[in-house]
Parts: C-alpha cells; sequence; structure tokens
C-alpha cells in the first residue's frame, strides 16, 4: 500500500536531512510529516508574516511505500494513556538521548500548540496527573495525525512527487505555484 504524505514548512530543500532535524519535539529528531493536507499547510504557514508574498512556505508531498516499510522498527502510539505522555514528555524537555525506533507515528492531541506544551509542563513539574492533562488537552478521532521518519532507512521509504508554494493571505495559505 502506498499512502501520500505531506511536510510543511518556510524552508525550501531538495532532500530531507536528518542533521538539521531538532531534537525537542515529541518523537525526538526525525522528519516529521502527515497525511492531512490542510495540516502541512498550516505548519508551513505558522511563522510567516501575514500578507507578504515574498514571505514564502512550502508543502512537500511525498509517495510512502508502507509495503517497503515493513523492515522498520516502527512504534504506534495510538491510544492516549500514560505511556503516550511519558514517552513524549522527555522528548520535549530533554531531547532524545538514543535512537530506537526508525519510524513513529501517532494522532495529534486536539489542543492549540500552547494549551499542550502548559499541560505538558504541568506534568512534567509534577503539578498536573497523567489523567488530568490527557482529560484537558482532549483528542480528535484520527482527524490529525505525524509521522516521524528518524533514519535514513525510514526516509528511503519515501519519494518526494512535488512541492506546493504558498504565502499567508489573510491569515490563511495562498497558493503561489506547484512545482
Amino acid at each position: 500500500m502506498i499512502k501520500k504524505l505531506y511536510h510543511g514548512t518556510k524552508i525550501y530543500f531538495d532532500e530531507p536531512d536528518l542533521k538539521k532535524a531538532k531534537n525537542r519535539k515529541d518523537f525526538g529528531k526525525g522528519f516529521y510529516l502527515t497525511s492531512n493536507y490542510d495540516q502541512a499547510m498550516r505548519w508551513a504557514i505558522k511563522k510567516l508574516p501575514n500578507n507578504d508574498k515574498n514571505c514564502t512556505a512550502y508543502v512537500y508531498e511525498y509517495e510512502f511505500d508502507t509495503d517497503n516499510a515493513k523492515e522498520l522498527h516502527v512504534l504506534e502510539l495510538l491510544e492516549y494513556n500514560k505511556e503516550w505522555l511519558d514517552f513524549i514528555t522527555p522528548n520535549r524537555h530533554e531531547g532524545e538521548k538514543e535512537i530506537v525506533y526508525d519510524l513513529i507515528y501517532d494522532r495529534m492531541a486536539d489542543s492549540t500548540g500552547d494549551e499542550l506544551v502548559a499541560n505538558i509542563e504541568s506534568y512534567w513539574h509534577k503539578e498536573k496527573s497523567a489523567e488530568e492533562v490527557l482529560k484537558a488537552i482532549k483528542f480528535r478521532n484520527g482527524e490529525f495525525d505525524q509521522y516521524c521518519f528518524k533514519t535514513l532507512k525510514a526516509l528511503n521509504c519515501l519519494k518526494r512527487l512535488c512541492y506546493i508554494e504558498l504565502y499567508k493571505l489573510d491569515k490563511s495559505p495562498k497558493i503561489i505555484g506547484r512545482h
């Protein structure tokens, strides 16, 4: 089975470079994608100034060959529970200590970024229990997801199809072109 995945960013690149990936993310260092095109568009324009055609962002479209991915060491975090919270919290605070998985997949929390960060901070500092945090950040029914490709072996399961160039117009993505 082949699935389409999208990566939204304000940076143009030809190939993903894991050396440039930031470490203090949900799953540590990696190349993050989603199956939700609209989510990738929001990721792309998030930090762009509004109504400035000279500041562009990109949504990269990839084909993910899931048949070839069967050789990967994959972690699926499909339930939002204490295990999930205990996995992402230290990654966000201390960074990943070692790469154990080639690919990590989960659905995304329903909270806004700031609300999610605040709740995870409260859990890290033992101000809130796992139950309180999980209740506060609510989850959609698989509407949004994220895939973190952590190794070259995992990246080799991706084939770039195209990229879309866009800018932020009245706080929404406006497509300039498809390449």
